[in-house]
């Protein structure tokens, strides 16, 4: 249940809109879970009717009107209920589709899954220097994250999508030489 537990983390920061959420995740938490618009309105109305969040039409004159949601002090409580529960690797599945073009790459020649390989390693690359934008974007301007605590844990959470992401780089780059040299 992670993204609703995200949403709920969101909406303890602050009341947003679906749109709101989905703006804001894909510019903090998209590079360790992925969302879509569909999948966060959904979401909401059941973190609604369990009693977690609760939304208020905001009447717009120039634009459609709106529903701003907000965590309730029920949905304060199973946040911190579910922050301050350990998650098995189990609640955590892996979903790496490129994982299973090389899992099954047998079934073309080396030389068409390195070229695959290389073009998954250039988006890699290309995440990694957005990552390092965005911790660039989170410095003070003397190159200083913020040490306040919510600052320390958001920063931490992205030095690890870096971390994995760098390694996974570099994991890559090692498979694409052998599948280079493989002559099969």
């Amino acid at each position: 249940m992670s993204l609703p537990h995200f949403i709920l983390g969101a909406l303890a920061d602050q009341p947003m809109t679906g749109y709101d959420l989905n703006k804001s995740f894909q510019m903090s938490i998209n590079h360790f879970w992925s969302t879509d618009q569909s999948q966060i309105y959904r979401s909401l109305q059941r973190l609604k009717d369990e009693g977690f969040v609760r939304d208020k039409q905001v009447i717009q004159h120039e634009s459609p009107n709106k529903k701003v949601y907000r965590i309730t002090a029920a949905g304060t409580r199973e946040l911190r209920r579910w922050l301050e529960t350990p998650l098995d690797v189990q609640d955590a599945p892996v979903r790496e589709g490129w994982l299973g073009q090389l899992f099954f790459g047998s079934h073309v020649e080396p030389s068409r899954t390195a070229e695959v390989m290389e073009r998954y390693l250039r988006e890699v690359e290309d995440t990694i220097d957005g990552l390092l934008s965005i911790r660039m974007g989170l410095s003070n301007g003397s190159g200083d994250v913020s040490s306040d605590r919510r600052s320390t844990l958001r920063l931490a959470a992205l030095e690890y999508g870096i971390a994995i992401r760098r390694a996974g780089a570099e994991w890559l780059r090692q498979l694409i030489e052998t599948l280079k040299a493989e002559r099969v």
